[in-house]
């Protein structure tokens, strides 16, 4: 039984590649060129979640499609893959350069490409390339760079050279609205009371965490406007890992950076601007890992819970600090 299957990254690469050719041979403003755009897109996506594993792109709706990436064969029909949504949420999950800005500009490339194929209306008909081609370079060389594939299969040499240099111009943008935000909130800061600064530093870490509102990582960092302590906040992990620190099972998680907020002087920063700023594009953030859950063990595998001697329990709930209520019936 031979795993080879028709969901191979070279293979998706290989179309890919084919579709880009057919994008850089069409006039830019026709609709054939974000048609092929979207459609090379796509495949190269494929190809990406395909080099982690092929499982990647079975519809987990019925088992036979995660059958057939392993060898076996289909009885009826063709196996079905996941769609492209999913595919460009998968490249999310797992791909640490692919963030959410390439994630809404390649749903913006598949709803395109699904007004064009089912319907009767022209999905690209009224985009102007050069308002989106940026951003597309910048998402096909992600993927490339993950592949390790360069790039000349989807742009010209000069056409890549020209788009480096508007992505280089719109990086610049960024970092000066960035430094023109911290250079307004250092004035505003300073220009306060000292006492009402001190306060305000001492509220910095609650007054951030309000602003930020519900987030699932977050880290302490030092505010480039005011030096109070600031929060990195995120969302989205990138890698973890677990090891034994003094008796504890501690889990490490690598997280992208979202957003910075300082709490005392206001200071707010998206990804681009904590970057361009010098702050980290990640960080880390720890925690305590229960042992039972980690290594998924059943107790019960172990001892017989009628035998357990609940007075032990009970002495070390209390020596940790701790307490057992005792029922309150209410009648006595």
């Amino acid at each position: 039984m031979s795993n080879e299957t028709e969901w191979e990254s070279s293979k998706f690469l290989s179309k890919a590649v084919v579709y880009g050719g057919y994008s850089k041979g069409v006039d830019r403003s026709t609709p054939l060129y974000g048609f092929w755009s979207a459609l090379s897109l796509e495949l190269l996506a494929r190809a990406a979640l395909a080099k982690i594993h092929p499982v990647l792109l079975a519809d987990p709706q019925d088992g036979k499609n995660i059958l057939y990436v392993f060898g076996v064969a289909i009885p009826k029909g063709e196996p079905m893959s996941i769609p492209a949504k999913s595919v460009y949420t998968r490249c999310l999950s797992l791909i640490s350069e692919y963030d959410e800005k390439a994630l809404q500009h390649c749903l913006f490339m598949a709803r395109a490409r699904n007004t064009e194929v089912h319907s009767g209306d022209s999905g690209f008909e009224q985009m102007t390339h050069n308002r989106w081609q940026p951003e597309h370079y910048r998402v096909i060389k992600t993927l490339c760079d993950f592949l390790q594939e360069d790039l000349e299969g989807f742009f010209d040499l000069k056409e890549a050279s020209a788009i480096e240099d508007v992505l280089a111009a719109s990086s610049k943008e960024i970092e000066g609205v960035a430094k023109g935000k911290v250079k307004t909130n250092t004035a505003w800061f300073k220009g306060l009371p000292e006492t009402e600064r001190d306060e305000l530093g001492a509220a910095a870490i609650e007054a951030a965490k309000t602003i930020l509102g519900p987030h699932v990582f977050d880290k302490e960092h030092k505010c480039a406007a005011c030096s109070s302590i600031g929060l990195l906040s995120g969302d989205r992990d990138v890698g973890r890992n677990v090891k034994l620190d003094d008796g504890n099972l501690i889990e490490t998680i690598t997280v992208m950076s979202a957003r910075f907020c300082c709490g005392a002087c206001r200071l707010d920063l998206n990804r681009e601007e904590l970057i361009a700023v010098g702050m980290s594009p990640t960080f880390t953030h720890e925690r305590w890992v229960d042992p039972v859950e980690h290594f998924e063990v059943d107790p019960r595998d172990y001892f017989d819970i009628d035998d357990l001697d609940t007075s032990e329990l009970e002495d070390l709930v209390r020596r940790r600090g701790l307490y057992i209520d005792e029922p309150d019936y209410g009648n006595d």
